[in-house]
């Protein structure tokens, strides 16, 4: 029996660098797929969904794994019942705004001056949460520094007005939802 593909969207860096440690986990049999997101350009979920539909394989079938950010664009996917797509893994992500208390007119606010101190902050989250060691933290900051503060400025304001609940409707297939123990990004709530 072929296993089905593991097609992996990444977390709000977009670069699927950090991937990395489970790729190296995964056994040889489990074929995978690393989406990426362009780090030079600001685009909605609704432009980067071709993307993501683009790099489902046509020939065999697969799981979507979409990891925070990209968990609404695995639910946009999987609503558009892609040929071969068996499942969709949710991890530690999200269908609307994840933080309900920051309401989304105040999206307009985030802009990238503030994102220029993200790479330290992400750094100090990773200590603090005890999952850290020098290794995530240097493959964090090599995925930020591929990232225009202002594209992730973009995506955050994504973030706080995306709302999928209707596509999540829509899709046929099983969902697992993964969810981190302390995570303060994604609350439990999620």
């Amino acid at each position: 029996m072929t296993l089905p593909s593991l097609v992996l969207l990444p977390g709000l860096d977009g670069t699927g660098l950090l991937f990395g440690p489970l790729l190296a986990a995964l056994p040889p049999e489990v074929s995978t797929v690393v989406v990426s997101y362009p780090g030079d350009s600001q685009l909605a979920y609704s432009e980067l969904l071709p993307i993501v539909l683009g790099a489902l394989p046509a020939d065999r079938p697969f799981v979507l794994l979409g990891e925070s950010f990209s968990g609404p664009l695995a639910i946009m996917a999987a609503a558009a019942h892609p040929t071969g797509l068996v499942g969709v893994v949710l991890c530690a992500s999200f269908i609307r705004n994840p933080h309900p208390y920051v309401p989304s007119v105040l999206a307009t606010a985030i802009r990238s001056p503030f994102l220029r101190l993200f790479p330290r902050f992400s750094q100090v989250k990773a200590l603090l949460g005890g999952h850290s060691s020098p290794s995530l933290r240097s493959l964090t900051r090599e995925a930020l520094s591929r990232v225009a503060p202002a594209v992730l400025a973009g995506r955050i304001r994504e973030v706080l007005r995306v709302n999928v609940v209707q596509q999540l409707r829509a899709r046929t297939v099983p969902i697992l939802y993964l969810r981190a123990r302390s995570d303060f990004v994604v609350p439990a709530w999620n």
